[in-house]
């Protein structure tokens, strides 16, 4: 039995989606006051973040996206914590793959490839010290993050990137993992009490810091669009119904994710 969505969800969905229509169809207001605004972000902007930041405040969000580069490396700046280590932690890495259950494959030449590829990235968000890739045996196209330091691409998200020429689709993918440090102690608290509603909802915030990181290199947003269509077809695919439950629960609709970014890419395009 399919349980209904909660009110308050279709209420935070409506919330942001009627901002963002405010704010897009209002080209010209908005440029307007760009200069104004932006003056005042940076220095009003919270820098305790893990206090003081609501990323599911629609509000706080949307004004991120008018910040012009040079503020948004600033914000983003104030905003991350300092990583738990200034390199790569190894020793934290086979009990961390061990217990997630990952089969690494030893691919160092592809890894290294990921590592170029995403240097940029990683340079935005400080982390071109204390982040390596690394590939597991899995049909599934996936991304995640182990032991702080290393970001895994799973061989079927691989097979997936193979056609991704600007490498926009690896970043997107690469900045939504590092944005989760932004809020990562409410992320974790929401994953401890089974807060899918808050998981979701800090998931877009996720998707938008992906977006606007995306734009802040030149990097084209909808082939981040592209990249989560293709692995949502994957997981429909899948038999493991229980999984997929569980995807569902913890990750906005793919609709919802669409959304944000093309009204995240006509505003900065207007």
């Amino acid at each position: 039995m399919k349980n209904p969505l909660p009110r308050t969800l279709v209420h935070y969905v409506v919330i942001i989606t009627v901002c963002l229509t405010a704010l897009l169809l209002s080209p010209l207001s908005l440029n307007a006051q760009t200069g104004h605004r932006q003056k005042s972000l940076v220095t009003n902007f919270p820098t305790n973040v893990s206090e003081t930041l609501d990323p599911t405040n629609a509000n706080v969000t949307i004004q991120l996206i008018v910040l012009t580069p040079v503020q948004f490396d600033s914000w983003l700046t104030s905003v991350l914590p300092t990583p738990v280590s200034p390199t790569v932690r190894d020793e934290a890495f086979p009990r961390a793959t061990w217990l997630a259950q990952l089969q690494i494959v030893d691919d160092f030449e592809t890894c290294n490839r990921l590592q170029q590829q995403t240097l940029p990235l990683l340079r935005l968000f400080h982390r071109e010290h204390a982040v390596r890739f690394f590939i597991y045996r899995d049909n599934y196209p996936n991304v995640q993050t182990v032991a702080f330091s290393y970001i895994g691409i799973s061989t079927g998200l691989l097979d997936l990137l193979e056609r991704d020429t600007t490498g926009a689709q690896l970043n997107g993918l690469v900045a939504h993992e590092l944005a989760r440090e932004i809020v990562k102690e409410r992320f974790i608290k929401a994953w401890k009490h089974e807060d899918f509603q808050t998981i979701r909802q800090l998931e877009l915030f996720h998707d938008l810091i992906a977006v606007i990181a995306l734009h802040r290199l030149q990097l084209p947003s909808q082939q981040y669009a592209f990249i989560l269509k293709q692995m949502s077809a994957h997981n429909t695919m899948r038999n493991d119904y229980a999984a997929d439950d569980l995807e569902r629960k913890r990750h906005p609709s793919l609709d919802d994710r669409q959304l944000l970014i093309n009204r995240v890419a006509l505003a900065y395009a207007s």
